[in-house]
């Protein structure tokens, strides 16, 4: 637990002994309670972008390469869309989709900048 999250709990603890009217005390425990929340939520985040993601499972590469097999992305907005669908169907974050993507050759499917030189590249 760091320091501030230390004073959040504190502020939080007066808070609910204290004796202001209970219309100003529920906004402040309210908003203190968000405060520790978001808290939390971007200590998750850090261990989660810490933490190496999980070995690549066979079935998993199968579905990825399915998918991607003959896409290229014409927009950042396609690009992300590929990414997010397979990163919520495999259950893995977008990152590491994109990171797998381009090893096993489809990044233009889920990186409009490889895409855009892959087309640059046909032209010439």
């Amino acid at each position: 637990m760091d320091e501030s999250e230390t004073r959040l709990l504190a502020a939080l603890q007066f808070l609910m002994t204290s004796d202001m009217p209970s219309e100003h005390r529920s906004v402040l425990i309210e908003t203190v309670t968000h405060a520790l929340r978001e808290h939390e939520t971007t200590a998750r985040r850090g261990q989660a972008a810490v933490r190496p993601s999980a070995e690549w499972q066979v079935h998993e590469t199968a579905e990825l390469s399915s998918y991607l097999t003959g896409r290229v992305a014409n927009s950042w907005q396609q690009a992300d869309e590929f990414a997010l669908r397979l990163a919520a169907q495999l259950h893995r974050h977008p990152l590491d989709i994109r990171a797998k993507a381009v090893e096993l050759g489809f990044g233009v499917a889920v990186d409009f900048r490889l895409a855009k030189a892959q087309v640059r590249a046909a032209r010439e």
